[in-house]
């Protein structure tokens, strides 16, 4: 239980598709303890949270994440489809070592992996956004997937970017 009242401290901060995403997540798994769950379906229940989310999966030995899916508005933010690639290596993040840091947290500690920090869009530029990375076990002791979650802070560019892919028009 307090580990619930933990991120709801920490979710204030953050934009509403990463705390839907997190609370998500939580209603499902107990951090720190992964079980798969089979009434978790993120793809199925909130389909409007792909446009903004990567499905990296994660390779144990040696350590490796590679993406898998790359949701349109990040698409269009990065400007090349990076699926199939290691995150080690094409990582976008103005941070890339505290991206990866975020990555290993979820394998380590079993549970959602808050971030606020930057991505370069395609033209070089750095943009604020929030991030969650969600760990998806295919047993007890193993993460297979990582769900991340990115969302624009107070960005109006990427904002409007966000709303012209979920409506297919400008807001």
């Amino acid at each position: 239980m307090d580990e619930l009242k933990t991120y709801e401290a920490a979710l204030t901060g953050y934009g509403s598709l990463v705390r839907e995403a997190t609370q998500y997540w939580l209603d499902h798994f107990e951090p720190g303890n992964l079980r798969p769950n089979e009434n978790f379906n993120p793809i199925t229940d909130l389909p409007h949270l792909l446009n903004s989310a990567m499905i990296v999966s994660v390779t144990q030995e040696p350590l490796d994440f590679r993406y898998r899916f790359i949701g349109p508005v990040l698409l269009r933010i990065l400007g090349r489809n990076l699926c199939g690639r290691s995150v080690i290596n094409q990582n976008f993040s103005t941070n890339p070592e505290k991206t990866i840091a975020s990555y290993r947290a979820c394998l380590s500690d079993f549970s959602p992996s808050l971030a606020q920090g930057q991505v370069r869009d395609h033209f070089g530029v750095s943009r604020n956004i929030d991030r969650v990375f969600l760990p998806i076990p295919s047993s007890e002791k193993v993460v297979s997937t990582i769900l991340a979650v990115m969302q624009p802070q107070n960005d109006t560019s990427l904002s409007f970017l966000h709303s012209v892919v979920m409506s297919g028009e400008p807001a």
